[in-house]
């Protein structure tokens, strides 16, 4: 993911090759100017953050059941009924939910001796980690 204090201060048009969802894993986006930069940033970021988590939740969920744990499976459920529900929210409101909710992350997370703690992570500890590096981090227009 990037950032967009994190644009490359080179002339426009510019070339960008963003991480979207793992529907088509990179894309390069030619932009004009800056504020189409932080657009384009903001939109990708948003989808890989937004389809990360809800197939991350429905996996947990699908790991609860297995092992008879019914109100986390329930929990991660409802957590990713959220993520589906607001999918076209902004990217300020995904981290915001993220980071009002990171007891809730924790709880529904592998234990570290899991094989699923790989992905976790892989995927999960950066999405949280780029929602806390986004305060100050001029807005999308």
């Amino acid at each position: 993911m990037m950032l967009a204090k994190d644009l490359p201060l080179s002339q426009f048009p510019l070339q960008l090759v963003l991480t979207g969802p793992k529907s088509f894993k990179q894309v390069t986006v030619t932009v004009a100017d800056k504020s189409e930069a932080i657009r384009a940033i903001y939109f990708y970021n948003r989808l890989y953050i937004c389809e990360t988590f809800i197939t991350w939740l429905n996996a947990r969920a699908n790991v609860f059941k297995h092992v008879n744990e019914e109100a986390r499976a329930e929990l991660a459920e409802a957590f990713a009924r959220v993520f589906n529900e607001d999918r076209k929210a902004s990217l300020d409101y995904m981290c915001e939910l993220i980071l009002l909710n990171q007891r809730v992350i924790k709880l529904l997370a592998p234990k570290e001796d899991s094989d699923y703690y790989k992905k976790y992570a892989k995927e999960i500890i950066p999405i949280v980690t780029f929602c806390q590096s986004m305060k100050g981090v001029p807005r999308a227009c």
